[in-house]
């Protein structure tokens, strides 16, 4: 297993830096990434989170392709949660 909490803290640092500067591009990769890291820990609730506001900036700035994947790593996380 690698540093995952340390990938996390990565991953929101570039988030953070990509909100301020106005890249959604990088700012959905990041909420993605988080999700995907939180999903390996097994931390689906935290994992549905992170998806669920990946969304939302893919929402905000019309990003089909974003939303979509957004869809699919919701549902998966659903599916670890027992939820479907």
């Amino acid at each position: 297993m690698g540093n995952h909490l340390g990938a996390i803290r990565s991953f929101e640092k570039i988030r953070d830096a990509a909100e301020d500067i106005g890249d959604c591009f990088k700012e959905v990769t990041a909420y993605y990434q988080v999700g995907l890291t939180l999903k390996r820990m097994k931390n689906y609730n935290a994992a549905l989170n992170s998806f669920k506001r990946m969304l939302q900036v893919a929402w905000n700035y019309d990003l089909v392709q974003a939303e979509l994947h957004a869809y699919e790593m919701i549902g998966r996380s659903y599916f670890h949660l027992g939820n479907v």
